[in-house]
């Protein structure tokens, strides 16, 4: 059976009862959480980690990459059902995170108004375990009214932000690891860096990719000894290829596939309308 009908049956068994009441959908686990079994107790999600592969790295930096699933995918949006949004530019997730974040973390924003110009806040950083630290609207940037581009998170996991852009800014977790991330897209040149130096980067480039496609890049993992850890192809459509070497020596590509699925929702509650019947792109 595919794995992407197994785990919808853990969304409508799991995450019904989840979201009565909730403001903002959580995925992954947050500081404090009652976790058991891979259960957030406090919501009903489901975290799920697929290992894709890993190996020692110096300092505090070992590579590690999997693919990360929370069955988390709706949440109340007013008066409306509505996906949880993707963490990457151009690839819909229903709960999947899959891609460079899952290494370097990213950023999501919330667009706002001041006077009528354009301005963002209620950053938050998403860790590459995909769980999300929001800053709220303590940290905010506009070009044309103000900003404050520092700020910590509010939900006292410790990790602090400089903004350095509307799009860009670095992350301190609090052991001193600075993750240099960026709001969500496919092309990533972001770094994660452990206190003494040591990193591991996401470097886009449109050559030497193992997967190519027309002009699209994809993204090398470089390491700090300027070894080439990983391959991601960042082309929108499927299959999605991320290319290591094996031990052996030999080229090796896990892959994502997608197929179209009729998505809709029938949560049933009262002054909520339901998701319509809507063509998507699954994992399968």
């Amino acid at each position: 059976m595919k794995l992407v009908k197994r785990l919808l049956l853990l969304v409508l068994a799991l995450t019904v009862g989840g979201f009565t009441g909730l403001g903002q959908a959580q995925q992954g686990f947050p500081p404090f959480a009652s976790v058991s079994r891979g259960v957030n107790e406090a919501n009903l999600n489901v975290h799920m980690t697929i290992p894709i592969f890993a190996r020692a790295g110096r300092g505090s930096v070992p590579f590690h990459f999997s693919l990360e699933y929370d069955s988390t995918v709706w949440y109340k949006n007013g008066s409306a059902w509505a996906r949880v949004p993707d963490q990457e530019i151009g690839f819909q997730s229903f709960g999947w995170n899959y891609g460079p974040q899952n290494i370097v973390g990213n950023l999501t924003r919330v667009a706002s108004s001041c006077g009528g110009k354009q301005y963002w806040d209620n950053y938050a950083f998403h860790d590459p375990n995909g769980t999300s630290h929001s800053f709220g609207t303590s940290v905010y940037w506009s070009i044309l009214c103000s900003w404050n581009a520092d700020g910590t998170a509010t939900d006292g996991s410790g990790y602090k932000i400089h903004l350095t852009g509307s799009t860009t800014g670095t992350v301190t977790a609090p052991d001193g690891t600075v993750y240099s991330t960026e709001v969500y897209t496919t092309s990533r040149n972001d770094t994660i860096r452990d206190t003494n130096g040591n990193y591991i980067s996401t470097n886009p480039t449109t050559t030497g990719c193992a997967h190519p496609y027309l002009n699209y890049t994809c993204n090398l993992v470089i390491d700090t000894l300027g070894t080439q850890v990983m391959d991601i192809s960042t082309y929108a459509q499927y299959p999605r290829y991320f290319t290591y070497t094996a031990p052996s020596g030999a080229a090796v590509a896990a892959v994502v596939s997608k197929v179209n699925y009729t998505v809709q929702t029938n949560f049933g509650c009262t002054g909520v309308t339901e998701y319509p019947a809507t063509v998507n792109a699954l994992v399968d």
